[in-house]
Formats: C-alpha cells, structure tokens, sequence
C-alpha cells in the first residue's frame, strides 16, 4: 500500500471511528475498479497491528466464552458501508465458501512458518446471525444488507457461535461478497475475492487468545499462497506484528 493510499485509509478509519458506535475489528465494504473488497480496519484499542490492514480481505477477532453453557460467541468482526452511489440500490450478500481451522499454532510464528489449516471437528457447528442465517453445516448465503442507501450501511454487525469453547484453535471462515442490484438499478458489480474472517480464542492474556498467531493468519490469508511466508505476511513480521503484546 502506498504512503497516500495508507493515508487516506487512515483518514477513513478515523471518520468512521467518529461515526460508528461499535468500536474494534471491521471490514470496511468498497467498490475499487468494479469489483467489491473489503477493507480490514481496527477502530478499537491498539493490538500491535496496523490500524488499516496493508492488504485487503482479511481480519481476525476472538470468541466470548460463556462458562457453564458450553459455547462461545463473537459480534465481531463487523461490516461497515461508507456513503456511497455506486452501491445505492444493492442488496449486499455473503457467501459462505468453506470452514476451516488451525489447530495448536506456535505461539510466535516466524517467516518460515506455514499455517496447517484443516477441516472442522466432527460435530462442531458455527452459526452467524444477519438479515439472515447461516451455518457451517449447509454454509449457503447470508444477507448482510438489504438495499444499500445513498448514505451507506454503518454498524452492520453480525453474531458469531458455536457448539464449544475453543482454547487452542483458529477458525478461518471464508466468504464471497456479492452485491445484487434491485429491479431498474444499473450497474453491475463484481463479486470480490475470497473474503477471511477469523475467529481466535478468549482470554486474559495474549498466550490464551494466540494474538500472535492470529494477527499472522490473518496477514497469511489475505494473500496468495506460494512458498515460504507470503508478502503480506512478512511485512507484518518485519512491522513487528507478533512481538506486540496487545489483546
């Protein structure tokens, strides 16, 4: 990302941190060139990464456990629509693509590590919560907004589940994002990239939640894999990423 374009971002999150009630991990919706992205923003409390991702289509966040009920649940990450025309009119759609998991990361991964990511559990379950609903059983479409506004979509949160309380796992849920236009609304638009959303473990230090881990995976999967530690990834390394000792 270019110094302008990582200060405009900037500049964007502090707008929306300024607009937006529901501070910490979102996914900024944008239409660049034709084709829908999203941009990966942090208008929480600082975690050692990048307030504005150096790359697109990616972002992590951590379960809640509920003690005693046996599941655990997240309400974020969440989706923001900055005002825009060229979604006017639009339903916004996810399409859940595939579920998978990193089981027992290194705690302090390095630019040789290559993440193992593998199929869920047998019997484990996530469900998400929008418009509509999801699982990771039938997977399908989920509706994150109905008829985008001149104004934009802010605060469109979702809410995250599932059937345990994961301690020493990653989740990477992966999606499409799609925009439909309603009856006598031009414009056509292009589906985006594979989009990731990660969902880490809670809490009271950054050990238990694998904040390191996590903030790599993240940089892991928003980039093409090859070889060795991808570019993004090791731009976040070199940034010192995994040496913060944020939540």
């Amino acid at each position: 990302m270019s110094t302008q374009a990582l200060l405009a971002a900037t500049v964007a999150v502090a707008v929306v941190t300024e607009a937006h009630g529901h501070a910490g991990r979102r996914l900024q919706v944008e239409v660049v060139d034709g084709k829908l992205q999203a941009q990966g923003i942090d208008t929480g409390q600082a975690s050692g990464a990048p307030a504005v991702r150096p790359y697109v289509n990616a972002i992590h966040e951590h379960w809640q456990n509920v003690p005693g009920s046996g599941f655990a649940f997240a309400r974020l990450p969440g989706f923001d629509v900055p005002p825009t025309q060229a979604l006017a009119g639009h339903d916004l759609e996810l399409d859940w693509i595939s579920t998978q998991r990193w089981v027992s990361p290194p705690p302090m991964p390095t630019e040789t590590t290559v993440p193992r990511l593998e199929p869920l559990a047998p019997g484990t379950r996530i469900s998400i919560s929008a418009v509509s609903d999801a699982n990771s059983d039938s997977r399908g479409a989920l509706v994150l907004v109905e008829s985008v506004q001149a104004v934009g979509a802010a605060d469109v949160d979702l809410y995250y589940q599932i059937n345990g309380l994961p301690t020493d796992e990653i989740y990477v849920l992966t999606f499409i994002l799609s925009a439909h236009p309603e009856s006598g609304v031009a414009g056509a638009i292009a589906a985006s990239d594979p989009i990731s959303i990660l969902l880490a473990p809670d809490g009271t230090t950054p050990a238990e939640r694998l904040h390191h881990s996590a903030q790599f995976l993240e940089a892991y999967v928003a980039t093409v894999p090859e070889p060795g530690v991808p570019a993004a990834a090791a731009l976040f390394l070199l940034a010192g990423g995994v040496r913060s000792r944020g939540p």
